[in-house]
């Protein structure tokens, strides 16, 4: 009986398995378009920056930055801007507001009032996020770094890609994979109800055979 019992839980788990394989290979589809358009999305982005004018000292994309329609090129007064543009956000919590331009991509920031935090977002075919700090000449550099940053994440993108593919492969090898030890279950599930059946035919004829109680 608990052998039976082992091998029946051992059959769950198998069940539970394959429900889980097959769903990984269901999903897959939807999955790798997903993370293909994402991909697509931010190469575009990642184009856009290369073709910016290039700072010879930094290497780097020429400052500019624009403000309720005014550009700047000085970072402190970009700062001041940014700031000021941000602080009047405080009345309008939880909404997305369109503040500027960076390098072409619009700027939304957002003022979360449960978590008293500043949130922006550059938007290109992508979208690119950072979490303001009281700070905001770092909050521009914040902005800088997630377009910087594209490339990488493209890589990101492309080694979850990556992996989502071989466990589809491993996945589709393991729903080829039958269950090893069901002929052992049917066999002892079998003798199981024999030895069930033997018992209660033994103790109906012992009832039949005992002397009636006084």
């Amino acid at each position: 009986d608990n052998e039976v019992k082992e091998l029946k839980m051992l059959k769950a788990e198998y069940k539970n398995t394959q429900y889980e394989m097959q769903d990984k290979v269901k999903n897959f589809p939807a999955t790798k378009e997903r993370l293909d358009r994402v991909i697509t999305n931010l190469s575009t982005d990642l184009e856009h920056c290369r073709k910016l004018p290039v700072d010879p000292e930094t290497n780097l994309p020429k400052f500019a930055i624009e403000i309720k329609d005014v550009t700047y090129t000085d970072r402190t007064e970009a700062a001041k801007a940014l700031e000021t543009a941000c602080l009047d956000l405080i009345s309008k919590s939880d909404e997305p507001v369109t503040v500027g331009k960076l390098h072409g991509f619009p700027l939304t920031v957002t003022y979360s009032s449960p978590e008293k935090e500043l949130k922006a977002t550059l938007h290109g075919a992508a979208q690119h996020k950072s979490d303001f700090s009281v700070s905001f000449a770092n909050n521009i550099k914040k902005l800088e770094n997630s377009l910087y940053k594209i490339e990488s994440r493209i890589d990101d993108v492309k080694t979850n890609l990556n992996k989502q593919e071989l466990d589809v492969i491993e996945a589709k090898n393991i729903l080829q994979q039958p269950f090893t030890q069901e002929t052992e279950l049917d066999t002892k599930e079998k003798r199981l109800v024999e030895l069930t059946d033997e018992l209660n035919e033994a103790a109906a004829k012992a009832k039949l055979n005992s002397p009636d109680k006084q």
